[in-house]
């Protein structure tokens, strides 16, 4: 029975790892009080008993009616109303409304800020619309909810509410947050910034990371894993995509990718612009690399997937990248530019894989070490089919579980056929250490 467990668990623990804000709308616990009040703070409050931070759960009328800040709110406050989460969470939509208190309250927020922090950015980080804006509508009285739903999933272990006016006057508020735990393997991508071109704007506007020198993205998540796709024009309704213009003959997209933990990828999926009749196609070529673990390189082993021209159809469509089970910490996606094509586009990325059965140490021993460039050397490196088998340690595993069921479901005289059948292979396999061998586990 154990046997059959390890099994379901190695076989269940496989997923497609995409935002679906679609399933991300639950309420996180204001209202409820399943936030509790020791998790809700704020920068200051008018009276720390009857308008504290405890007192801002939206529809609850405790207290004197809501949270309000000492001070009173104008354009540039920097007054906050902070709630911590248990885990990292997909923030998909805010509530507020303002003091009620049974008729008495007169006061509530017009506008407000959002910003987060998580533990993997590392610093605080403010969310802009696709719209680049950063100011959210708030109330217009002091009874009335108001729901604004994101533009996108940001990911977040804190929030801070900031409510704003145009011009001085006392604010008070309740809130509520709508969300999901984020069960996402990425923790962040790195790359050039979309470009701005012909009255486009094709940027990466909600990436929460930081900007290096040439528009370099480092450190965060933005457009390219927030739950939402592009439509066909992308002229039309730009804001959901992010596109490089063609800058070269051979040019070419590299996006790092660095995971929240070792990853067993068995799939990619890009989201990309087919929309021929202004420019855009999908990438004709796409090189994948991997680094199997923190203290190794790139691997030399690389997946090169050619996808062939479509001048039929500009729907926006999702393209598939098939891996043979690769292990990686980090991968690098190179996207190679369809000949005549002038621009590149990319709304959405989603992985197939799981949380690897190895232990830490364990390292495929055809994974020799390289240091990948900026662009892929192709004299370098040896190129692998994408319809290649999966590697030994797959077999291995296959061995390991049909010998496992085998021994109890199976007649003894056939079991011990397979057990030297067993020592046979061991024999003529590469000697592993035993620093090296998996330990399994079903997390």
């Amino acid at each position: 029975m154990l046997r059959l467990f390890f099994l379901f668990c190695l076989l269940a623990s496989r997923s497609g790892l995409a935002l679906d804000l679609k399933e991300c709308n639950r309420p996180l616990g204001m209202e409820s009080g399943r936030i509790p009040a020791s998790k809700i703070s704020a920068s200051s409050s008018f009276d720390e008993e009857s308008t504290g931070p405890q007192h801002a759960r939206i529809r609850t009328e405790t207290g004197s009616g809501a949270w309000c800040p000492l001070n009173q709110i104008n354009a540039t406050s920097s007054e906050w109303l902070q709630i911590e989460l248990p885990v990292d969470t997909v923030i998909s939509a805010i509530e507020t409304q303002g003091r009620f208190d049974n008729g008495r309250g007169m006061e509530y927020p017009p506008a407000f800020l959002l910003e987060f922090w998580r533990p993997s950015l590392g610093r605080w980080a403010r969310y802009r619309d696709r719209h680049n804006n950063e100011i959210i509508e708030g109330n217009s009285d002091t009874r009335s909810a108001v729901l604004r739903v994101l533009d996108g999933g940001v990911v977040a272990k804190t929030l801070r509410i900031m409510p704003v006016s145009e011009v001085t006057r006392t604010v008070c508020m309740r809130v509520e947050v709508y969300g999901c735990t984020y069960r996402g393997p990425l923790k962040t991508y790195n790359m050039f910034d979309g470009t701005v071109a012909d009255g486009l704007d094709l940027r990466d506007s909600s990436y929460d990371g930081s900007a290096r020198v040439g528009r370099y993205l480092h450190g965060g998540l933005g457009k390219l894993y927030d739950g939402v796709t592009g439509e066909d024009n992308f002229e039309k309704h730009p804001h959901k995509w992010i596109g490089w213009r063609r800058e070269g003959p051979s040019a070419s997209v590299v996006i790092n990718i660095e995971f929240t933990s070792r990853r067993n990828i068995s799939s990619v999926s890009l989201h990309t612009s087919n929309f021929n009749r202004y420019g855009a196609a999908v990438f004709d070529k796409a090189v994948l690399s991997f680094r199997p673990a923190v203290t190794s390189r790139f691997s030399p082993r690389i997946i090169e997937f050619e996808y062939v021209a479509d001048k039929n159809f500009e729907t926006a469509r999702w393209v598939r990248i098939p891996v043979p089970d690769r292990l990686a910490v980090e991968m690098r996606i190179e996207l190679f530019f369809a000949s005549g094509a002038e621009w590149l586009l990319v709304s959405e990325m989603r992985f197939e894989s799981t949380k690897t059965a190895f232990g830490p140490m364990y390292t495929d021993p055809l994974d020799e070490e390289i240091q990948i460039e900026q662009r892929v050397n192709s004299n370098s490196l040896t190129y692998f089919a994408v319809g290649d088998a999966s590697e030994d340690y797959s077999r291995w595993i296959s061995l390991g579980v049909i010998a496992a069921l085998s021994s109890d479901s199976l007649p003894s005289a056939f079991s011990s056929t397979s057990s030297a059948a067993a020592e046979s292979r061991a024999k003529n396999s590469p000697r592993r250490s035993s620093r090296s061998r998996p330990e399994f586990s079903c997390s």
